[in-house]
């Protein structure tokens, strides 16, 4: 295995590999979701920059006001290196977040370990599994493994549907917590209870290069330049390049959809996450690739065993009250 993808336990951190079997899936080609009020551009393949920029894009990393003109000012923390929205800023709200795929994405509030709130996306690939970039559960600015994620998903606003939960327990990789390195950007939060049974999940699958850059990549996940990173906001482009740990696009988004899924859905309607959403830059954003070492530790981490919820404390059945007698020289009632 290589060892950037060695992997780490929040509680204590063991190092653990193991020998991966390459899984390569058919060439089927690609479509995007059906999202009211979006519409991909036609994109002619090796120009720079596609679409006309009108407005400029903004590095976010660490607290700053959302821009005026994309709605009311607020103060926010988000998860991210960089932003960048590609030309005109062309993103969508997800209508309805109780349909596939978008009920199985997840709003994140971290606590750091110092304390502080951030703002981050996540998916689920099992009702009790949640996958995310690595700097969403290890920080090396803010001393390490968060303390705790709230797990949202399909958060509208004040709405939660599927209700949410807490998890405290994180996986991530020797390549991102000893390293640093973006290709190693990836984790998991392990939680206690089914949350994710009722809005499913989205599959995470090996592809090769050349059916990478064939494929349209999506990305949704919860902005905060958007309504406060309240709500679902949803962008498609074709991949531009793949590499061994990273796959490249000029997909808009913004802090807050750092571990975003990035998946392809194919002409039957099968969707495909191949990558996770990171990291942005002046001529692309791009994401960790899904390669078979990362599906590895993920099943690996999946099949760990959860710990049981404790019981609610029982109660015993109280004693009766000792009966009290009156007091002496009180008269009965009714007396005189």
């Amino acid at each position: 295995m290589d060892t950037g993808h060695r992997f780490h336990r929040s509680e204590d951190g063991p190092v653990v590999s193991g020998h991966v079997t390459e899984a390569v899936l058919p060439s089927a080609g690609s479509r995007i979701e059906a999202v009211p009020g979006y519409r991909m551009p036609v994109i002619t393949r090796g120009e720079e920059t596609a679409l006309p920029g009108t407005r400029p894009w903004v590095p976010v990393w660490g607290p700053g006001p959302v821009d005026a003109d994309w709605g009311s000012r607020h103060a926010v923390n988000v998860i991210g290196r960089h932003a960048r929205v590609f030309g005109d800023d062309d993103r969508v709200r997800v209508p309805n977040v109780l349909e596939e795929p978008w009920r199985a994405i997840c709003a994140l509030r971290i606590t750091t370990a110092t304390g502080l709130t951030r703002h981050g996306t996540g998916w689920f690939i099992d009702p009790q599994t949640v996958v995310t970039a690595g700097h969403c559960v290890f920080m090396h600015a803010e001393d390490g493994w968060v303390r705790s994620i709230e797990v949202i998903p399909a958060l509208t606003r004040n709405q939660r549907p599927f209700g949410a939960a807490v998890g405290t327990r994180f996986r991530a990789v020797d390549g991102w917590i000893k390293d640093h390195s973006k290709d190693y950007d990836y984790g998991v939060i392990l939680l206690d209870e089914d949350l994710g049974s009722r809005p499913g999940s989205i599959q995470v699958a090996t592809l090769d290069e050349a059916e990478l850059t064939r494929s349209i990549a999506q990305i949704a996940g919860y902005p905060v330049d958007r309504e406060a990173g309240t709500a679902m906001y949803f962008h498609a482009r074709e991949i531009r390049a793949a590499s061994a740990f990273r796959v490249s696009y000029e997909i808009d988004t913004y802090g807050g959809q750092s571990g975003s899924p990035v998946w392809i859905t194919r002409q039957n309607g099968e969707r495909l996450a191949v990558a996770i959403h990171t990291t942005g830059g002046e001529t692309s954003n791009t994401a960790t690739r899904i390669t078979s070492e990362v599906v590895e530790n993920l099943n690996r981490w999946r099949s760990e065993p959860r710990e049981e919820s404790a019981p609610a404390p029982r109660r015993e059945p109280r004693e009766p009250a000792p009966r009290r007698l009156p007091a002496k020289g009180r008269a009965k009632k009714g007396g005189r």
